[in-house]
């Protein structure tokens, strides 16, 4: 990801979505030589920050593309925050 501390970022987002909304965050790698396991990684790493941050039903959908697959993250907000006790 491109922010600083991602986390902190996603838990700002988390914090001001209503309960059960979706959040969708698209990854592609696009370094020199880049190929589609470098996606699936940054995928899987964004997927276990949004689970680190208190959000849930979180997936991984893979989109066929060149020169290398795009994948969305999609993760529902769960019915209060990481930072708040359920």
């Amino acid at each position: 990801m491109f922010w600083k501390d991602p986390e902190a970022v996603l838990l700002g987002l988390r914090n001001r979505m209503k309960s059960d909304r979706v959040i969708a965050l698209t990854f592609q790698s696009r370094r020199r030589g880049a190929i589609n396991e470098d996606t699936q990684r940054g995928a899987e790493g964004t997927a276990a920050s949004l689970q680190r941050v208190g959000f849930e039903s979180v997936r991984i959908a893979t989109l066929e593309m060149r020169p290398v697959n795009a994948a969305s993250v999609l993760a529902k907000a769960s019915e209060c925050g990481a930072n708040e006790p359920c």
